[in-house]
């Protein structure tokens, strides 16, 4: 358990530090490209993979078969996953991910909606692979993401991204924070 509690924490510290850098290089009108949210999104998803294959023969939260069990979350993980990268990547504007280093606010889509739409969807995929690997440690490791991963985002939503997000604040006053607005 303490190689994934390790392996979660220098993954959390580098998506930080990706922040942390973006913010000081906006400050300083320098380039905010860094690595830290590469290797921190690298180490996530290497943490998870650990986690699932090291408990996936446990049984110890469901009672359901091992096959019943990998169909019926194998399948909710994978649409979760579908949803995190949409709601995260897929759905802001063609090209925002690269010409977003001048820190434009992404309104549209569902962002005109609710500023953290990604958010959901991470809970989700927590939740369905810790009930797919069916161990204490996988539902200890999915829960621990989650939770770091709702303070990552109250921080970037109050700290980060109104230091590097060129009109950051006033989306704030227009989008909900993680609540749906009807436009």
């Amino acid at each position: 358990m303490i190689p994934f509690i390790l392996v979660l924490i220098a993954s959390w510290i580098c998506l930080f530090l990706f922040e942390e850098i973006k913010v000081r290089a906006k400050k300083n009108g320098q380039s905010g490209k860094n690595p830290f949210f590469i290797i921190g999104t690298l180490l996530l998803i290497i943490n998870w993979a650990w986690v699932l294959i090291q408990s996936f023969n446990k049984n110890e939260i469901f009672g359901m078969s091992v096959k019943a069990r990998t169909i019926f979350f194998g399948i909710l993980t994978v649409l979760y996953i579908g949803l995190y990268f949409y709601t995260s990547f897929l759905s802001l504007p063609k090209g925002s991910l690269d010409s977003n280093e001048n820190g434009a606010v992404v309104s549209s889509g569902i962002y005109a909606y609710c500023r953290h739409p990604g958010l959901y969807a991470f809970w989700l995929v927590a939740i369905s692979a810790s009930f797919l690997a069916s161990s204490r440690e996988a539902l200890i490791i999915g829960i621990a993401n989650a939770v770091i991963n709702t303070i990552y985002i109250i921080i970037q939503d109050i700290y980060f991204f109104p230091h590097y997000i060129e009109g950051y604040e006033e989306y704030k006053k227009q989008v909900p924070f993680l609540g749906f607005s009807v436009r």
